[in-house]
């Protein structure tokens, strides 16, 4: 039995939800997916956000676009909206093999920066991304999938850099608890 107050929540997401035209409806769904925020970069290559589409949804107070140009939601909508993507199982998985593979790259491509010169401003990229990273990196456990070796050693030299050793250890248990030993 749910709480009143939980009821007429419910109900008001609902009928946010209908208002939304369906490709609104579709792309909303599919940021799901996204944790702490994301940019539209990553929402064009992981949920086929378009750039009208996002600014629809911001316009409807779905989404905000803060100043430093990432977009956030409410946790209420974000687990109501990740509740009608597990409703859709295919398209769910096809939305996180893509979020982990775009975050895997986005790693993989700051390798090189992480000791050069443009060190802080990789550094604060990545910051900004840890929780979708770490997202990525739990999914992609949980099929039993290494990521590739730039997008491993960006991220814990990243970890190293920022003195977060628990992290880094615990991301590796969680890493090699699901790769098997035979392959």
């Amino acid at each position: 039995h749910m709480p009143a107050r939980h009821r007429s929540m419910r109900a008001v997401l609902s009928q946010s939800w209908h208002y939304l035209a369906p490709d609104e409806r579709q792309v909303f769904r599919r940021l799901a997916v996204f944790e702490g925020g994301f940019r539209l970069a990553a929402a064009t290559a992981v949920a086929g956000a378009p750039l009208p589409v996002l600014a629809a949804l911001a316009g409807k107070s779905m989404l905000h676009l803060a100043p430093d140009g990432r977009y956030r939601t409410h946790d209420l909508l974000r687990q109501f909206a990740a509740e009608q993507l597990a409703a859709l199982p295919a398209e769910l998985a096809g939305c996180r093999a893509r979020h982990a593979a775009y975050f895997m790259d986005f790693l993989a491509e700051r390798k090189g920066e992480l000791t050069g010169p443009g060190q802080m401003a990789a550094r604060r990229e990545i910051g900004d991304e840890i929780d979708n990273i770490r997202a990525a990196w739990s999914y992609l456990a949980g099929q039993g999938q290494l990521p590739t070796q730039n997008a491993l050693r960006a991220l814990f030299r990243f970890l190293w850099m920022c003195g977060r050793y628990q992290e880094g250890a615990y991301m590796a248990a969680q890493a090699l608890e699901g790769v098997d030993p035979a392959r």
